[in-house]
């Protein structure tokens, strides 16, 4: 994961710094077989892991790196982790915009908020879960992007 994110800093480094603009990323490989998913990240939001039925916290899959665009190749650096996904858990990814209320004077409780409406939505539609986003976090209204994946495994 980490020479992929690296090769897309080379590639699109010097084209992204003469436009002042960046781009963040996480991506991971599964293997099916042995239920391990091998990720890595430049600047984005951390995918969070949700295990089925357990009574414990969402867990982050986070891994360091600074958005592809910021610094060019020979200064970047990206880590690389592995984690087992047990059976039923499930797995999110999503943009900036599914927790972030730019109106919003406290980030932290809103980052908060959105994990405990993550697990308490475990297994259901997307869709109560993003009406409770728009609703609670967003007062009826994204003013930024809004992207949601769940995969459950």
């Amino acid at each position: 994961m980490a020479a992929l994110i690296c090769y897309a800093t080379g590639v699109y480094h010097y084209s992204l710094d003469t436009l002042e603009q960046y781009f963040t990323m996480w991506y991971g490989v599964y293997d099916i077989e042995d239920r391990i998913l091998t990720y890595g990240c430049a600047g984005h939001p951390p995918a969070v892991l949700v295990k089925s039925g357990a009574n414990e916290p969402p867990q982050l899959l986070k891994s360091r790196g600074f958005p592809v665009g910021i610094l060019p190749p020979d200064l970047s650096a990206y880590e690389e982790n592995s984690i087992y996904l047990p059976f039923g858990s499930q797995l999110y990814l999503f943009s900036d915009g599914a927790y972030e209320n730019p109106q919003s004077q406290k980030p932290r409780e809103q980052w908060q908020r959105f994990l405990n409406y993550l697990q308490q939505f475990q297994g259901n539609s997307l869709q109560p879960l993003i009406q409770t986003l728009g609703d609670r976090l967003h007062s009826n209204h994204f003013d930024d992007d809004f992207s949601l994946l769940r995969v459950t495994l």
